[in-house]
């Protein structure tokens, strides 16, 4: 693929190898000419990781530009991003590190701590207190000439950088401290060996970093084989109490459980891992993907998963040090796919999904809340905020979104939702149309198909106003206000045709497009048609999809809130089995902290363990249960 922006002298590009097994994005500018412009990269099939970045669908690289020739401003620049997936992706580099030869087991460090320009660097004993073995490896400015694909190693003691002695080209050349000027013999290119470790190859000479055979010194040199470990470096984040090269323990107990849209894994926590690492498979010990990396916790909801297809999933264990542990037994699921609410957003002071498949949105700024048509709404200002939904979230032959929509006014195609993937795959609905229609429509690449309301439009500025979409097997149909608005049986797109991955509330895939001013409440989807009745049941404030609390607002209440130190629970049933369970789960699903009581009254639970965040609580009374959120603050 490529593309350029020619008035301002910038282009961008993906190549692919001719297996496949190899992609790489690249961005080049002028040195004469060029303005600052940014390029979005999509991948439309899967999630994929960028520099060690994901996993995500989308990665955005910013291009320097500037006023005059070869200026401070402007710079001729291109940079190579690498596009992987798999088992086993780099880490992202940038920060404060501890660098560790695999070889010997030892740090980098100043030598005897001398701090001095020119001072050889070498490796020693890794010891927690020696701020000399640290040091900042970050990508180099933008603007420093070429590519800018490289980064500088600096002590945080003096500010030097790693150099090439006196420029040198040969094997064997020494690795000195020297005062940071970003010359070529400071640039460092990282490349992933695998299981951590990385080769760290000098832009200058093209020669390696490697830990001499003699005084431990650090020095450049040639790859001697496939597998040379004294060229070989893990980049441990500092500070570190503790580094040990070793293999954690497989972990155990791993299951599965299929969801309306969604796969719940759980398993064993493990002592000496800090975080986690899933891995899925579309067949029974085929090739794994990461999925998620860097999990605290001992569960993870996949909402990625597809109706119609069985996966394979396996978990491996990871420490502080990039240490990980083989891959635990496989285990398979597959998603219930039953008609089901697949997302619900509230929007009561957070953008979290109150189902089971944990659908959480997020926004680029923190998002705004405001008094909305039932409790809160999320605030959109009409020029830089938006909301940004998963990938997968519409990912179903038949779709239902229902929400509460409060107008400000404003330029027209002003996006409710646009769920797509680009400017030539999508499924949107404006608020306002160039004729002021409230407007559906979708596009597969070929000629958009749309479905607009009769004039004049339904839609007056700053009135709540429930709008419900439905697309079925025969009909895709617009509800205003409970009642259907239009309908039409001529769009024949359906949302698995397009498998929208870019899902947006408030913004459109049209970059000229404005975004969404005004207010949004209760938005859910749904994997399935809602018929006309439910529609107004929902728009008339009914529960469609939603487990209705056996237990009213009357008989419980919790607090304070937000928690601190202590939850009070106060249980006042009517009729109470005498035998009341309370269960605390974090936002992710995981359970941490049961407790059992004998019947009503107060219950005092202490949460001052829990980290601050969000948190829901579950009561059980027999047949009876009811869940709350609550915000433990410390």
């Amino acid at each position: 693929a490529y593309t350029e922006h020619r008035p301002n002298w910038t282009a961008a590009s993906v190549y692919r190898s001719k297996d496949g097994s190899k992609v790489q994005a690249f961005g080049g500018v002028s040195e004469r000419q060029a303005k600052t412009t940014t390029y979005r990269f999509v991948s439309k099939e899967k999630d994929v990781f960028y520099d060690g970045y994901g996993p995500q669908r989308e990665f955005y690289l910013e291009m320097p530009g500037g006023n005059s020739y070869q200026d401070d401003e402007q710079r001729n620049a291109e940079r190579g991003v690498n596009i992987t997936w798999g088992e086993d992706i780099q880490p992202v580099i940038d920060g404060q590190y501890v660098l560790i030869n695999r070889s010997t087991q030892r740090a980098v460090e100043i030598t005897q701590g001398n701090t001095a320009e020119g001072t050889n660097v070498k490796t020693g004993k890794f010891d927690a207190s020696k701020a000399y073995q640290r040091w900042y490896v970050r990508p180099v400015s933008s603007r420093i000439g070429g590519d800018f694909s490289y980064f500088c190693i600096t002590s945080p003691i003096n500010g030097m950088s790693f150099d090439i002695w006196n420029w040198s080209l040969e094997d064997g050349g020494n690795i000195a401290i020297y005062g940071a000027s970003n010359g070529s013999n400071q640039q460092w290119a990282l490349e992933y060996a695998g299981d951590g470790w990385f080769y760290i190859r000098s832009r200058h000479s093209a020669l390696y970093l490697e830990e001499g055979e003699e005084a431990f010194n650090v020095q450049q040199g040639t790859k001697k084989g496939s597998n040379d470990e004294r060229l070989q470096w893990r980049l441990i984040p500092a500070p570190a109490s503790k580094i040990e090269i070793k293999s954690l323990a497989t972990p155990t107990g791993l299951t599965t459980e299929g969801q309306s849209a969604s796969v719940l894994l759980k398993w064993n926590k493990q002592s000496d891992a800090t975080e986690y690492t899933v891995l899925r498979s579309e067949t029974s010990g085929g090739a794994y993907e990461i999925i998620a990396r860097n999990v605290k916790e001992t569960s993870f909801v996949d909402h990625k998963a597809l109706a119609g297809k069985s996966y394979y999933y396996t978990v491996k264990a990871n420490d502080n040090c990039l240490n990980s542990s083989p891959k635990s037994q496989e285990v398979t699921a597959t998603i219930t796919d039953v008609h089901a609410l697949v997302a619900h957003y509230t929007f009561d002071g957070d953008l979290l999904d109150e189902t089971e498949n944990l659908n959480h949105g997020a926004s680029l700024k923190k998002a705004m809340f405001t008094d909305g048509k039932i409790n809160k709404a999320v605030q959109l200002n009409g020029s830089t905020e938006f909301l940004q939904l998963p990938t997968d979230i519409a990912n179903h032959q038949n779709l239902t979104v229902s929400t509460w929509v409060k107008w400000d006014g404003g330029a027209d195609w002003q996006r409710v939702f646009d769920f797509g993937s680009g400017e030539d795959q999508y499924m949107f609905l404006t608020y306002s149309s160039n004729i002021q229609s409230l407007r559906f429509a979708m596009k597969n690449g070929a000629e958009e198909q749309a479905l607009e309301t009769a004039l004049p439009s339904p839609i007056r500025i700053d009135n709540w106003v429930h709008l419900a979409l439905t697309i079925g097997d025969a009909e895709v149909r617009i509800y205003v206000n409970g009642e259907l608005a239009v309908s039409s049986g001529d769009i024949t797109i359906r949302p698995m045709d397009i498998r929208p991955c870019l899902n947006y509330i408030g913004r459109s895939q049209f970059v000229a497009d404005p975004m969404f001013k005004g207010s949004i409440d209760d938005f859910r989807v749904y994997n399935y048609e809602l018929s006309a009745e439910d529609i107004k049941k929902v728009a008339q404030g009914g529960s469609v999809g939603i487990i209705t609390p056996q237990i009213s607002d009357d008989e419980l209440f919790i607090g304070p809130l937000p928690a601190d130190q202590k939850l009070q629970v106060t249980y006042t049933p009517a009729h109470s089995s005498g035998r009341v369970s309370l269960s605390i789960y974090n936002m992710q699903g995981v359970p941490v902290l049961s407790h059992e009581t004998a019947g009503s009254g107060v219950t005092t639970l202490d949460v001052s363990g829990l980290p601050t965040g969000l948190y829901l609580l579950r009561l059980v009374d027999n047949n009876r249960s009811v869940t709350r959120k609550f915000a433990v603050r410390h």
